[in-house]
């Protein structure tokens, strides 16, 4: 497959980091959760103190980083200054398509959330959409950006499964996105590079880079939205899988039980059943009530579903542990973790040990968090497969 097929292009960058140790301090310097000096870099990325301290000049010169306060050595001798990272040296966005709105926000290279936008295109036509993207890219560069030249592209999310490398299969409420080349029409508009993704595993992207990844290298991820998504994450990775579609959580069910699945879209059906005003998924999160009489109804019927996802990701995957999260509410997040119960069978008087279940720590639509995250983690910090890029 030739580089001009590929899903997204990694533009000149004058400021770009590429090499393999540049990375790894990078990484280094954003996971950590206290300043670092030279000295803990090297003991951090495996590097002798000489090699780390001529690849931070040249970052400095490159104005990736800077020099920041004085922080106390390890054993003898004076405080030594941290080395930071430059916010802004780049940035990203994100964009998110989802069945009831399209939002979107803006990462600097640390990984801080400057700004965050949300609409309803006018209508459900393509048009109407793809001009909601790039008035949504627009106001996000007016309010955040001085200099456009450090952006370095827009990860671009959407629910549904991929059918080739630049096209998704969305539910039918997106049906005019379907089995279009979906990044190059927006590129053309914004005039970014666009890297797709799903929202499964977009979602565990933002959860490896900016959250519960930072103590928990390897874990399984549950998407709940308009449907059940997931992602996979392997000592920090996504795994996307051969064609994009690893943790497609809806190819577990049968036609039988497809609809008992554990979303909230059958969350808001049952509300509205129940006689509650709840037009949009956006809507019943907005009035959401850990107490509704309908959510133990909700429960009763999904959590065969997910009891087998559980089970299933447990049992394939061995993570760390299982995060719930998406567009999930924190309290019933909780209220799920009390309840699962994954399918396990003795074996000499022992049972497998259970993958603890925890709730997600990105909670502010981590979707579009995960768009944003894709092209700083493409760009500056260790490489990831690219989108079907094949040897």
């Amino acid at each position: 497959m030739t580089s001009s097929s590929r899903a997204f292009f990694l533009p000149p960058l004058a400021t770009a980091s590429r090499s393999a140790n540049e990375r790894a301090i990078l990484w280094a310097l954003l996971s950590s959760d206290q300043p670092l000096n030279r000295a803990a870099i090297a003991d951090a990325v495996g590097l002798t103190l000489q090699s780390v301290s001529r690849l931070v000049e040249s970052m400095i010169e490159r104005d990736l980083l800077y020099i920041g306060e004085r922080v106390a050595k390890q054993g003898p001798g004076s405080p030594s200054p941290a080395v930071m990272v430059n916010g802004d040296a780049a940035y990203s966005i994100g964009l998110s398509i989802t069945t009831d709105r399209i939002s979107a926000t803006i990462l600097n290279l640390r990984g801080d959330r400057l700004g965050v936008i949300d609409t309803l295109p006018s209508s459900p036509s393509r048009e109407a959409i793809l001009d909601s993207c790039a008035a949504l890219v627009e106001g996000l560069l007016i309010n955040h950006v001085k200099d456009r030249s450090r952006v370095i592209g827009i990860g671009l999310v959407m629910t549904g499964f991929f059918i080739d490398e630049r096209r998704v299969n969305p539910p039918e409420l997106l049906a005019e996105l379907a089995h279009i080349d979906l990044p190059a029409l927006l590129q053309e508009r914004c005039g970014f590079p666009v890297m797709l993704e799903n929202d499964g595993t977009a979602a565990a992207t933002a959860e490896a880079f900016l959250g519960v990844g930072r103590q928990y290298p390897t874990f399984a991820y549950l998407h709940f939205a308009a449907g059940i998504g997931g992602g996979l994450v392997l000592d920090g990775q996504a795994i996307r899988g051969w064609r994009g579609n690893a943790a497609e959580m809806r190819s577990m069910f049968t036609a039988e039980t497809v609809d008992d699945r554990p979303t909230l879209e059958l969350l808001r059906v049952m509300l509205c059943e129940d006689g509650h005003n709840m037009p949009t998924i956006a809507a019943m999160l907005d009035q959401f009530d850990i107490d509704w009489p309908t959510i133990d109804r909700w429960l009763n019927r999904c959590l065969p579903g997910l009891n087998l996802i559980v089970s299933t990701v447990s049992a394939i995957f061995d993570p760390a542990v299982i995060v719930l999260g998406g567009r999930l509410p924190n309290s019933l997040a909780l209220r799920l973790i009390d309840q699962i119960e994954p399918f396990t069978q003795p074996r000499l008087g022992m049972r497998p040990p259970l993958v603890p279940i925890i709730a997600a720590e990105i909670v502010d639509d981590p979707a579009v968090i995960g768009g944003a995250a894709m092209p700083l983690r493409a760009y500056f910090f260790p490489q990831v497969r690219a989108n079907f890029e094949r040897s």
